[in-house]
């Protein structure tokens, strides 16, 4: 038996969180792991999930719909070729928390082909993580009716920002599924950090400016000064120099 266990605090409330979750039509606009999900929102229902793992192939499975709690839990069970092969029992559940909820995004695997899929147990977890932000950027967004908007990123949501870092660790350091919610809902710039060797700017297809603000990276491009930089919200975001 294993099992992949992640949560995320997300600053909306559990309705909001649930909405997202369950509108499964939306998945291909924001979802980077769970890529396709059809099916009726009831249980029992079989459902057709489409998985994509950071630098892995897509897997599709139809897994039955075991518990639909609104607003508190979601949970389907698959099974590869039978029962007993290879098994997920995937979950999303949500908890009212202070200011907002915290999601538990988690799964179990059992079976006796489980022993052989280490790595790819390990790039599900990725994909794990990558979901959970891209879910809380979703729907914080959602909420948002101001004339400004500013993202706050782990994950880098363009190629432009990671370049300079080895190719084959890309998809850990970011995804273009991060970016069509920034076009979508036309932030004024997001800033990332985590690609540590790639470069300080870049633009998202649309032309929204993306910051990679990952600590190495700043002192590389700012050796003789602190390492941070100052920014200005106008008509246009713009660099200041520090004081």
């Amino acid at each position: 038996m294993r099992r992949i266990a992640t949560a995320i605090d997300i600053a909306a409330s559990p309705a909001a969180v649930w909405a997202v979750l369950t509108d499964f039509a939306s998945y291909p606009d924001w979802n980077p792991f769970i890529r396709r999900l059809e099916g009726a929102l009831r249980e029992g229902a079989r459902l057709i999930v489409t998985v994509r793992p950071p630098g892995g192939r897509e897997m599709s499975f139809r897994p039955i719909l075991l518990v639909v709690q609104p607003n508190r839990e979601l949970r389907w069970l698959g099974h590869f070729l039978m029962p007993g092969i290879f098994d997920g029992e995937h979950s999303f559940v949500i908890e009212a928390a202070s200011g907002g909820c915290r999601l538990h995004h988690e799964e179990s695997f059992g079976g006796i082909l489980v022993p052989l899929f280490g790595k790819m147990l390990a790039d599900t977890e990725r994909g794990f993580v990558a979901l959970n932000e891209a879910l809380k950027l979703e729907t914080g967004l959602a909420r948002l009716h101001t004339e400004r908007r500013v993202v706050l990123l782990h994950y880098s949501p363009i190629e432009g920002t990671v370049e300079g870092e080895p190719k084959e660790i890309y998809p850990y350091l970011g995804s273009s599924r991060l970016e069509e919610p920034l076009n979508r809902f036309q932030v004024t710039a997001a800033f990332h950090g985590h690609a540590h060797h790639g470069r300080p700017e870049g633009r998202t297809s649309t032309g929204i400016p993306v910051f990679n603000v990952s600590l190495p990276l700043l002192r590389q491009t700012n050796p003789d000064g602190p390492p941070f930089r100052l920014y200005h919200l106008d008509d246009a975001i713009s660099p200041r120099e520090a004081p």
